[in-house]
């Protein structure tokens, strides 16, 4: 899963979560309960992407297909062919532009927190320290004294008093700020504040802060019961306005929200069936966790498509394309270009993409004679036009001409290979000649006692054995070692040089030592085992 993939989650579900804290619970009275919920529901929010949960289903398109999906005959079969690795430079596109912005809005929040803090710091040591004293709970802070004409506030273990106040309001203002202090609202607002930093383009962690300030506020008001509350109140209105110290402080008045604090001050206390309302939580989980977090298991059923092609076929694209294709000045380089689109049902071309290239301005050459190509002939899939990605292989540069390959794989391999019990490759993005070539220059294959299997599809037990990256497949070499395979009881690779393909979304692995192995299933198992049982 992708960082950005990841946040987008994240943030869907926390917009999901403040919806309901808006819609059922603000107007209650059970304010620690609701301060628990707010504080709870982000923390879960960033942890509910990472839960996987599986629902099936059965679909007439199929998934596209990538080169984890290959034939197993076709790749070992190209492992011994010779191979031309070309150097490419990297291709600027859309997601890295999305990344470099979000990283640029992290480094400005997290500039703006740590300036915060520098204010807040510079704040204590021009306050002048009073006396060191206890909270109600028996909680110690530093009570301190300003000459600034800042509310009176308090951050963590410290309550800074203004002058005024020293003299005029200390106890009434104290008592208050002793709740805050007793009950660490201010890690409260720190933690809001560093979740900030990472989803600041979410407005709605302003919603959230906003939420936890006011539940700070009416907590701390909750200490004036009976005829107590008039007075306050009154006080309240009284009380001079001024400058907010800090906003990672907790002031002791501010302006937006008096009006609220007396409100529920004075308002009766929710009924304690009312917090019956708390179990709906679980519902909104359910279906956060179905649509927003489950991860799913598609079954497909075979159903033919005839691909999108330009008009005329591969070889009227391969004129047209070398007709309108420009080398650029200097010495001509040779190579593969990637590329691919999306054709829609009008046979219109979007979704442009140079996946790897040569150079930038061999790559900017061939994105531009693509991206002016005529409409397409669409794909078809019963007669009826559908939308399709196209994969395009460019050789160019050659004496020969410029040549190219058409199909529905993508190229990019991404996953795990083994050759022998070793990791040779977590790729994320492997191509056709580079995997070809990793195999070929290890030492360890040989072409006719090579035994090759591809397990397709994401599976926990091969992810937590080789890493996150096995999510997209693990594909095993085997030569010099004596692996047993098995699958569904059956044992595989009794002649070497086998070759096999075998999806394990729904399957258990067990990848066994050589003990272990040795043990269980003897000789043949020696140097270990691989066992696959499918679970339907």
């Amino acid at each position: 899963m992708s960082v950005l993939i990841y946040l987008l989650k994240v943030n869907l579900i926390l917009i999901a979560f403040y919806a309901f804290y808006w819609v059922f619970l603000r107007k209650n009275t059970f304010f620690q309960t609701n301060r628990l919920y707010l504080l709870l529901s982000v923390g879960v929010s960033f942890l509910m992407p990472f839960i996987k949960i599986r629902h099936n289903y059965t679909f007439s398109q199929p998934l596209p297909v990538t080169l984890n999906e290959v034939p197993a005959e076709t790749i070992k079969a190209a492992v011994y062919q010779p191979v031309l690795v070309e150097n490419y430079n990297f291709v600027f596109n859309w997601m890295d532009i999305l990344t470099a912005i979000y990283l640029a809005g992290v480094a400005v929040f997290s500039l703006r927190f740590i300036i915060a803090l520098v204010k807040i710091y510079l704040l204590l040591r021009d306050s002048e320290p009073i006396n060191m004293s206890e909270t109600r709970s028996g909680r110690e802070y530093w009570l301190l004294r300003t000459n600034k004409a800042f509310s009176s506030y308090s951050f963590f273990n410290f309550l800074i008093l203004n002058k005024d106040d020293i003299f005029y309001n200390r106890n009434i203002i104290t008592d208050h700020e002793e709740v805050h202090i007793s009950q660490g609202h201010s890690w409260d607002i720190f933690f809001i504040e560093l979740v900030h930093i990472f989803c600041w383009f979410n407005p709605l962690l302003l919603s959230y802060k906003t939420a936890l300030t006011r539940l700070h506020e009416f907590i701390a008001d909750s200490i004036v019961e009976g005829e107590e509350k008039v007075p306050y109140a009154e006080f309240l209105f009284a009380y001079n306005f001024r400058m907010n110290a800090s906003t990672l402080g907790n002031d002791f008045f501010k302006d937006s929200l008096l009006k609220e604090r007396i409100q529920m001050m004075m308002k009766n206390r929710t009924p304690l069936w009312m917090i019956s309302k708390y179990i709906f939580v679980l519902p909104l989980m359910v279906c956060l966790s179905y649509f927003v977090v489950a991860q799913d298991v598609r079954r497909v059923k075979p159903v033919d498509l005839l691909p999108a092609e330009f008009k005329g076929g591969i070889r009227a694209f391969e004129t047209y394309f070398a007709k309108n294709f420009k080398y650029p000045e200097g010495k001509r380089v040779e190579g593969d270009i990637y590329a691919s689109f999306v054709v829609n049902k009008d046979g219109e071309l979007s979704e442009l993409s140079i996946d790897k290239g040569l150079r930038p301005d061999y790559n900017g050459r061939v994105a531009n004679v693509l991206a002016s190509m005529p409409y397409w002939t669409p794909a078809e899939r019963r007669k009826k036009p559908v939308e399709s990605r196209v994969f395009l292989r460019l050789t160019i540069g050659k004496s020969y001409g410029i040549v190219a390959n058409q199909s529905n794989i993508d190229p990019a391999f991404r996953g795990v290979i083994v050759v022998d019990n070793q990791i040779i490759s977590r790729a994320k993005k492997l191509y056709w000649e580079e995997y070809t070539s990793i195999l070929k220059n290890n030492k360890n294959l040989d072409e006719k006692e090579s035994t090759y299997l591809k397990l397709i599809g994401e599976n926990q037990t091969l992810i937590d054995l080789f890493g996150q990256q096995a999510e997209f497949g693990v594909d095993f070499w085997m030569s010099k070692k004596q692996i047993l395979i098995m699958h569904n009881g059956e044992e595989l690779n009794y002649i070497k040089g086998s070759v096999y393909s075998i999806r394990v979304e729904d399957s258990k692995v067990e990848v066994l030592s050589p003990e272990e192995a040795f043990k269980k299933y003897g000789e043949n198992a020696r140097d270990g085992a691989i066992i696959i049982t499918d679970k339907y």
